[in-house]
């Protein structure tokens, strides 16, 4: 298609050779002379040929200014496409990213999920030898318990019993100044007890005196029976019981010790180790650092830890 500039100056042109051929004929004409037949076709033949590309020129234009919104609109369609196409490319980009972010992520939930699951095992387990054990502790502690308690007081009262006769003795012998006794120690008190023949018969606490005093000279010779150090005291209160009351607390002591040698029988070895676990909640610590500590698992740890730590002392109970 030409410019319309173009189309103005071939008009021009053609109106300019139109008048120089009518002037041409109209000069032939008063000379007398007539333009040849072919001069005159080869004329037309131009004039015809200049008209049909001016009107092919104009009907090129018509066409180019009809097709120009349409070519407007295309040109607009494509830069929005093209707008859109990098827009959508953006989005495909960060859609990507974010489904490749979220299978990460549902890869680590699949992997604490995993994890969670065997440790939910494993404390469970743990959980239940713990409580079995603790269970049988209890009861282990209780008999040491009963057997300190009574230990203790039996030799309490040997020995203030023993006070008591070597208070007597001193008094008899005029060799102790004052004391403080109650109503019913004081032997000054008690009626004195006669025979039919008026004697005085000793009572029954002197009695129990004198048999205790023996039997404490007994103990204290079969005590330092061989021994040479001259450092070891002669008087000491484990010679107030006699044999049968000491083979009776061994045996009980003996009997508690047993029983105790058997608690650890009743769970599988893995599970009386403290390293185990403390293992088991260090991985823990080491692998989900927060949820270790929300959920307050260092106090269970201690809890758990202590059952066995009772277990190691009622083992290692000796007296």
């Amino acid at each position: 298609a030409k410019p319309e500039s173009t189309e103005v100056n071939e008009q021009i042109e053609e109106e300019v050779e139109e008048g120089n051929r009518q002037w041409e004929d109209t000069m032939a004409r008063r000379a007398g002379v007539l333009p040849s037949s072919s001069t005159s076709q080869q004329s037309e033949a131009v004039h015809h040929h200049r008209k049909k590309v001016t009107s092919n020129s104009s009907s090129i234009a018509e066409i180019k200014g009809s097709l120009q919104p349409t070519i407007n609109n295309l040109e607009n369609v494509s830069s929005d496409l093209a707008t859109s196409v990098h827009r959508q490319q953006s989005a495909i980009a960060s859609t990507k990213d974010e489904l490749t972010k979220h299978r990460s992520t549902l890869q680590d939930h699949g992997k604490a999920l995993e994890y969670y699951q065997g440790l939910r095992v494993d404390l469970a387990t743990w959980m239940g030898a713990l409580r079995e054990l603790d269970s049988m502790i209890s009861l282990a502690e209780e008999a040491q318990r009963r057997w300190e308690v009574d230990v203790t007081w039996k030799k309490l009262e040997k020995f203030f019993e023993w006070g008591e006769d070597c208070t007597s003795v001193l008094e008899k012998q005029g060799l102790l100044e004052s004391k403080f006794t109650c109503a019913d120690d004081s032997e000054a008190d008690q009626t004195p007890q006669v025979d039919e023949f008026g004697r005085v018969v000793s009572s029954k606490a002197a009695i129990a005196r004198m048999k205790r005093l023996d039997r404490r000279q007994k103990m204290q010779s079969q005590r330092l029976k061989n021994v040479d150090n001259d450092m070891i005291s002669s008087c000491i209160n484990e010679d107030n019981f006699d044999v049968r009351e000491v083979d009776e607390w061994k045996q009980r002591n003996k009997a508690v010790k047993d029983a105790v040698a058997l608690i650890p029988n009743s769970v599988n070895e893995d599970y009386r180790s403290i390293a185990n676990l403390c293992s088991l909640f260090l991985e823990w610590q080491r692998l989900y650092p927060e949820d270790y500590k929300s959920s307050f698992a260092q106090m269970s740890l201690v809890k758990m830890a202590s059952v066995l730590v009772r277990l190691e002392l009622c083992q290692r109970w000796d007296l």
